[in-house]
């Protein structure tokens, strides 16, 4: 079964919103986000501790060490 999600908003839409996280051990993390880049906000809430939300609905996405990206993937997927 496969499932199909459609993205919107990136230009071409086959480039997904992609959350950047700090490195573990060396390998850099990424997330999958549903929505366009413009619909998420990163805010510093203390030195090195930041936040990602959902602007419209202000729903927390990330917590935790920083820095981080939201940002168009380089490629399609």
């Amino acid at each position: 079964m496969t499932s199909l999600t459609r993205w919107l908003g990136n230009p071409p839409n086959d480039h997904p919103t992609l959350l950047h996280l700090p490195q573990w051990f060396g390998v850099p993390e990424q997330v999958l986000l549903p929505l366009p880049v413009d619909c998420y906000a990163i805010r510093e809430k203390q030195p090195e501790w930041f936040e990602v939300r959902e602007r419209t609905t202000n729903k927390l996405i990330y917590s935790g060490l920083g820095p981080v990206a939201v940002a168009v993937s380089r490629a399609p997927f």
